[in-house]
């Protein structure tokens, strides 16, 4: 009896030592989250880059669809020509080559924004007292928050301070 009460209060002791660790901690965390994609869409550059995205996405689909009607022959049992099998290699290189090349130019283009963003985004931070921002759609995606009370969203006050 004597050793499970000892069990017992080592437990009891372990759970309030425990406590009051965290009890000690929360009080300087602060959290936040922020719509990084929407305070980068919100800024002229970060604009440019979604049409050049989107010019990018244009290009990337009309060469995928002459793949796919070169693919759908074959599947179909048509014979496919040495110019088909040749148009189609040609084709499988310029959508790799074209993806890679529209990837680096929308990352040039978003350049601007994603330093402003970066910028603001240390500067509401720094000012509001946050000490951890996650990006909320990364949060989301990712399930690494499963729970957080309305309000910690400051992609508005980024998004201000940008422009």
């Amino acid at each position: 009896m004597k050793r499970i009460t000892l069990i017992i209060l080592a437990a009891v002791a372990v759970a309030l030592v425990g406590s009051l660790n965290l009890q000690a901690q929360s009080p300087g965390m602060r959290i936040a989250f922020v719509n990084s994609q929407q305070a980068i869409d919100a800024h002229p550059a970060g604009q440019s880059a979604r049409e050049v995205e989107r010019r990018g996405v244009a290009e990337i689909n009309e060469i995928q669809e002459s793949l796919d009607a070169i693919m759908e022959r074959a599947r179909s049992g048509a014979t496919i020509t040495p110019e088909e099998q040749e148009a189609f290699q040609t084709g499988q290189i310029a959508l790799e080559s074209t993806a890679q090349r529209y990837s680096e130019e929308v990352a040039e283009a978003a350049e601007p924004a994603v330093e402003a963003v970066d910028s603001a985004l240390k500067q509401v931070a720094s000012e509001q007292g946050y000490t951890i921002v996650f990006d909320l759609q990364v949060a989301q995606q990712s399930g690494l928050i499963v729970y957080a009370e309305d309000g910690l969203d400051i992609t508005d006050l980024v998004v201000e301070r940008i422009q």
